[in-house]
């Protein structure tokens, strides 16, 4: 097993002025000089590394919040009625009147498809959060 002395700042600095050709003289021998660059070129990389990724994170301010409709679009247990008349209520926020006049339904029967598809969305929740 290789023996090395912990590399100290001003051999780094020297192997950093080395490898940009600012200075090709180096007080080390081979061995510190290989295991100083190396530790140097690490440590760049592993800040370029460690910079693109905190770019790629969203911002604090922002947060994603799923939308009520893309949700319910996708939830496959619903009917297209009972999805209508959700969208309808829950995103647009017409009342149960509005909706029955704009599908042509009674307002009891608007009224049985909101309760009945809550019901089934209630389920599905319990189904994946058990």
């Amino acid at each position: 097993m290789l023996e090395c002395r912990p590399v100290d700042g001003a051999l780094v600095v020297r192997v950093w002025i080395a490898c940009c050709g600012e200075a090709r003289e180096v007080a080390a021998d081979g061995a510190e000089f290989s295991v100083a660059k190396n530790k140097a070129i690490d440590h760049w990389r592993h800040a370029q590394v460690e910079r693109r990724y905190l770019e790629t994170l969203p911002s604090a301010e922002i947060t994603w919040k799923p939308s009520v409709e893309v949700w319910l679009r996708e939830a496959k247990s619903l009917r297209p009625v009972h999805r209508v008349c959700l969208i309808l209520r829950y995103v647009h926020g017409m009342t149960r009147a509005e909706i029955a006049d704009r599908l042509g339904l009674s307002e009891t029967q608007v009224k049985g498809y909101l309760q009945y598809s809550l019901t089934i969305l209630r389920r599905e929740l319990e189904k994946t959060s058990s």
